[in-house]
């Protein structure tokens, strides 16, 4: 990757992605970009697949609808950039 000194948060083809403060159920660091699935103890099941993004609205971490905390319900199953494959259509 190349530096871009006009704007130093920012690498030639990379993506930062930012740290949001929470776990998952198996103490996994939730990242900006990750997809999380909802846990069978919360939901009946799996297959509530969500994006973990940042709500400029609400100024809040949007993963689907729930609170913060949570979380230890949900658990990481990839991300954005190493699994798109994952992410929900539509």
């Amino acid at each position: 990757p190349v530096l871009d000194i006009s704007n130093p948060f920012s690498y030639a083809g990379c993506e930062f992605s930012q740290f949001t403060g929470k776990h998952d159920q198996d103490g996994k660091e939730i990242w900006e970009g990750d997809i999380i699935d909802f846990d069978i103890q919360e939901w009946g099941g799996r297959g509530n697949i969500h994006v973990v993004e940042w709500n400029e609205e609400s100024a809040e971490w949007s993963w689907g609808g729930g609170i913060t905390s949570d979380m230890e319900f949900r658990k990481v199953i990839g991300n954005i950039y190493e699994n798109p494959e994952l992410i929900p259509k539509g």
